[in-house]
């Protein structure tokens, strides 16, 4: 349940997963799209957003409520951004994890 999308979200994919560590990392199949991948080990209030280099907010990808044990995959729209490195960032609760994105 999404509470506000933003940036072409294009749909998400959700699988059970047991694993005890928070990871985050994002993946570029072709040049018009990103999939970011992140998993949950407790029940949150989730925004994942992506910023330059200069650290200015570039799409705020999606707000939703993740639940604890799964494993998210939230493709969004990159077309609009140019070639570069961008920093995505999961923050769930006050915490953040960041990955870097290479866009081509």
């Amino acid at each position: 349940p999404y509470e506000r999308q933003e940036g072409g979200l294009l749909g998400n994919q959700v699988v059970p997963d047991r694993s005890t560590e928070w990871r985050l990392a994002v993946t570029v199949p072709n040049r018009s799209q990103a999939v970011v991948h992140f998993n949950m080990q407790k029940t949150g209030r989730v925004v994942v957003s992506v910023y330059d280099v200069q650290g200015r907010l570039m799409r705020t990808v999606a707000v939703l409520k993740a639940e604890a044990g799964l494993r998210y995959a939230l493709p969004f729209d990159v077309s609009g951004l140019t070639a570069g490195w961008y920093v995505c960032r999961l923050t769930v609760d006050g915490k953040q994890l960041t990955t870097k994105l290479m866009l081509p």
